[in-house]
């Protein structure tokens, strides 16, 4: 049946040549010809810094572009040489070639190159051609033109206290903390390059929130295998079909046509991947990474939240890590000797995992904290117990002696340090 010919979404860039706005053109071109097409950013301003002309064109390995016939049936008559001859006839270039024609002009030594994978996220150019012809702006003899641009990195997951003193001696930068329940948020600034640490198999994952620009946002799922899964939820959210797809009267047809705008990028099956091993909404964030026009979660904020969400991340913490406003309890860089001593100081409730401050040790933990006296005399009661065992004849009984001193004379002094601080 040639309904389960298998095709692929290209993204394939067009333009009037003169600086206007060709998508209204390209709409009427692709919808004149019945062709199973989306407009990406259709619905943003063209004036907007970082919006192009970019249509979602599927296409069969051999080039063909998948169309409507007269009964609503998928049709594959069409070449990508003649839409491009149908865009010429409308004023407008469109970069599609298929393969054939892709392998001829390479052999020219030509460039004509689209991105061809199953799950495409942006327009591919020659980036070293592009650099070569740039036009330079001369005064820029600093190179701020060039300059990386911060991005606020905001980090969620069961890590407690001792993930926002690494961070911060990390990447150099103050960062902020904030908990909620078994969630914590691990906030800061940064330009350079930076990496999130992998936690423990209790941490679960560590979603990383990174906006440079609230359309621009990305996310990275971390999981505690190392795994990292990327996710731009806002990527596809002006995205606009070139049919409606509730005029489609062949149901395989509509079917088709909605899957390929909603789950040609490969969303969802990356997030069935890690709900295999971290719970996660996946309808719900596969939603918020849906078109707008399709039923995605409007506007680009709720995108974020809601994707965040879907992974059990309190409404509070999401709304810390984008508010502009300072949060939470801040750290800064102090080399990591200190780093190393505060943590200590702050003890195990600062080092385990947050789903894990129930458990018994850490629940003595924090009774010795409101106890100081009780604190005390069992450090004290551990060190008379260390020196006993020093006198023992046998080996190992000295050695454990040693290692109980050693420990009662570092929580003792711990203990002074904490004991100095709450007056």
């Amino acid at each position: 049946m040639t309904d389960q010919i298998a095709f692929h979404v290209r993204h394939a860039g067009f333009d009037a040549g003169d600086g206007s706005d060709p998508r209204a053109r390209a709409q009427k071109v692709l919808a004149g010809l019945r062709v199973l097409a989306a407009l990406r950013d259709g619905a943003e301003d063209p004036n907007e810094d970082g919006v192009e002309a970019v249509a979602l064109i599927p296409m069969t390995e051999d080039g063909r572009i998948v169309t409507l016939g007269d009964d609503d049936r998928l049709s594959f008559a069409l070449r990508a040489s003649e839409l491009r001859e149908a865009f010429v006839a409308a004023g407008l270039t469109l970069w599609l070639f298929d393969e054939d024609e892709e392998a001829a002009a390479s052999s020219e030594g030509a460039f004509a190159h689209e991105d061809d994978d199953e799950a495409p996220t942006a327009d591919v150019r020659d980036v070293d051609d592009a650099f070569d012809r740039a036009d330079v702006d001369p005064a820029d003899e600093d190179g701020l033109f060039f300059a990386p641009q911060p991005v606020r990195v905001a980090e969620f997951s069961h890590r407690a206290r001792w993930a926002a003193r690494a961070a911060a001696e990390l990447t150099g930068a103050e960062v902020e903390y904030v908990e909620q329940g078994v969630w914590s948020m691990v906030r800061y600034e940064t330009a350079e390059p930076h990496m999130t640490l992998a936690g423990t198999r209790s941490d679960g994952a560590i979603i990383e929130l990174n906006v440079a620009g609230v359309d621009d946002a990305w996310l990275e799922v971390t999981l505690p295998s190392g795994a990292v899964h990327v996710f731009w939820p806002n990527s596809e959210r002006g995205t606009i079909p070139v049919l409606n797809p509730a005029s489609i009267i062949e149901p395989a047809s509509a079917e088709v046509y909605r899957r390929m705008l909603t789950e040609s990028d490969g969303v969802r099956d990356e997030l069935a991947e890690i709900a295999r091993v971290h719970r996660v909404d996946v309808e719900r964030a596969a939603k918020a990474s849906m078109p707008e026009a399709l039923g995605g979660v409007v506007g680009a904020e709720e995108r974020l939240s809601s994707f965040v969400g879907a992974f059990g991340v309190p409404d509070g913490l999401i709304a810390d890590a984008l508010s502009a406003e300072p949060v939470g309890r801040r750290f800064t860089p102090q080399g990591w000797p200190a780093a190393i001593g505060e943590t200590l100081v702050d003890g195990l409730e600062g080092l385990s995992s947050l789903t894990r401050r129930d458990r018994p040790f850490a629940r003595w933990e924090r009774a010795l904290r409101t106890r100081p006296f009780l604190a005390a005399a069992a450090h004290t009661a551990e060190l008379t117990v260390g020196v006993a065992a020093l006198r023992s004849r046998s080996r190992l009984g000295k050695a454990f002696g040693v290692l109980l001193v050693i420990e009662a004379v570092a929580d003792l002094v711990i203990w002074v340090v904490r004991m100095r601080r709450s007056r």
